[in-house]
């Protein structure tokens, strides 16, 4: 990997090019060789060896484990890297969940529990690993991962496509969240060398794959001019599903949204409304029923931690405001939001106009 690390895209495409067999070229274990024969590597330095680069593999498009879907695109990469577990795009269960990255809190929380319902019944959820809704959607899979680690429950992982090489992490903030995510046997992905770093030019470019391997996208929060926009309709020429959640009507970041409603995209609020729109109905109520069992047996003693029971404490009769809940908690409000989120699923709060109450059935 430290010798692919030392080429271009543009390089490895030239490269590929001038060979006899491309496809040979590409397959798997050969890609490595091919360089090393056919290219001069950008620098005469020999190449740095990073801790970060470990568990980097390389696919080319001719290869047996190369997403299929992808294939099918207009534009599709010749050579993908990867960290973690390509075979969760081996099939068309998975869901693009994408939006702002100046999201409201709302859309925050809102992208959190599709993306956790999603994985809840057993879909894989892909995002850009950008700031705002992107992040809110991996975290949301990650939750779920966590919750029912060793249970006999089986969830969805989570994809992040990235506009940088692998060692590269953009934003530098999410290197843990992208660390995270290959630890709980996700997938990390992208079309760039290793040590590329990012450019305005690759997120566009970076769009075409998070909407190309998956059957469905769905839009949460953005603006009249928003990336998201461009992955939404690099998904209709793809002939994917596209789906947006609306938002206030005065609301500037969710005017995307809105004009994607307009032209055809379906409304959709939860996972629930994300399945009927994908056609998988009957799975959606079996799921649904399976889940209100699950709560009914649930006690606050099953809560998985400490902090999702200062929480719960904080929560009554009357409605609470997540910041309410963090000054009486002391806790982040991205913490206290995800808690929130743990705590409406497994039915112990919800949420009215005013906050969050406890569930008439939970009422202490």
């Amino acid at each position: 990997m430290e010798l692919l690390d030392q080429y271009s895209r543009r390089q490895i495409l030239k490269c590929i090019d001038r060979c006899a067999d491309p496809q040979a070229a590409l397959l798997q274990g050969h890609l490595a060789d091919t360089l090393q024969q056919n290219c001069r590597p950008r620098s005469k330095r020999a190449p740095r060896r990073s801790h970060s680069s470990s568990g980097t593999a390389v696919v080319g498009i001719f290869d047996a484990h190369f997403p299929p879907l992808l294939k099918s695109i207009p534009d599709p990469p010749l050579v993908l890297y990867y960290k973690g577990v390509l075979s969760l795009l081996q099939s068309s269960g998975a869901v693009a969940v994408v939006g702002a990255r100046r999201c409201t809190s709302a859309g925050r929380l809102l992208a959190q529990q599709m993306a956790r319902d999603l994985a809840g019944y057993g879909l894989t959820v892909v995002s850009g690993l950008a700031l705002g809704i992107d992040g809110a959607a991996h975290r949301g899979v990650l939750s779920a991962t966590a919750e029912t680690m060793g249970a006999s429950k089986t969830t969805g992982a989570t994809v992040a496509v990235l506009g940088s090489g692998l060692n590269r992490i953009y934003p530098e903030r999410h290197r843990p969240l992208a660390a995270e995510i290959v630890m709980a046997d996700g997938l990390l992905l992208s079309e760039y060398p290793p040590s590329t770093g990012p450019r305005a030019h690759h997120f566009p470019e970076r769009n075409r794959l998070i909407s190309g391997v998956c059957g469905a996208t769905v839009v949460i929060e953005a603006g009249e001019k928003s990336g998201s926009l461009i992955t939404a309709r690099l998904g209709l020429e793809q002939g994917r599903d596209v789906m947006a959640v609306p938002g206030p009507v005065s609301s500037k970041v969710s005017a995307g949204c809105h004009r994607l409603i307009q032209q055809g995209a379906a409304l959709v609020t939860d996972a629930r409304d994300v399945l009927l729109a994908m056609g998988i109905e009957a799975t959606a109520e079996e799921k649904q029923s399976q889940t209100e069992s699950v709560h009914a047996s649930l006690s606050p003693g099953d809560l998985p931690s400490d902090d999702h029971h200062r929480v719960l404490d904080c929560i009554q009769g009357l409605p609470v405001t997540l910041d309410e809940v963090c000054l009486q908690t002391g806790l982040a409000a991205g913490t206290v939001s995800s808690l929130l989120v743990s705590l409406e699923l497994f039915g112990f709060v919800q949420q009215v106009q005013l906050g969050y109450i406890r569930s008439p059935h939970r009422a202490a």
